[in-house]
């Protein structure tokens, strides 16, 4: 039962989490390095998030759905879940707002 929960935990909210960073990162002018930095973040997180989707599955269907219609960003999803990844996300928040 993990390995399904996982996979489907990878395919509707992991998946569409890295496309969303990283697209959002490189159309911002983000080096390659600064995207493949958050992006291992997201992949280094898959095992907390699978934790937190399992026990707490309101929390990730509210999540995905707040994604989706644009009410939060993918990276502060990332950042609630994985605060050791902070530091990366921060910097790639910050060429977001000059971006902007």
């Amino acid at each position: 039962m993990q390995a399904i929960i996982a996979a489907l935990v990878a395919v509707f909210l992991l998946d569409p989490l890295q496309a969303a960073i990283g697209k959002r990162l490189a159309d911002a002018g983000v080096s390659r390095a600064e995207v493949d930095a958050v992006l291992s973040c997201v992949r280094t997180a898959a095992p907390t998030i699978i934790d937190k989707v399992t026990s707490q599955p309101a929390w990730a269907i509210g999540r995905v759905i707040e994604i989706w219609i644009g009410s939060t960003q993918p990276e502060m999803v990332l950042k609630e879940v994985a605060p050791g990844c902070s530091g990366t996300l921060d910097t790639a928040r910050a060429w977001l707002r000059r971006q902007s």
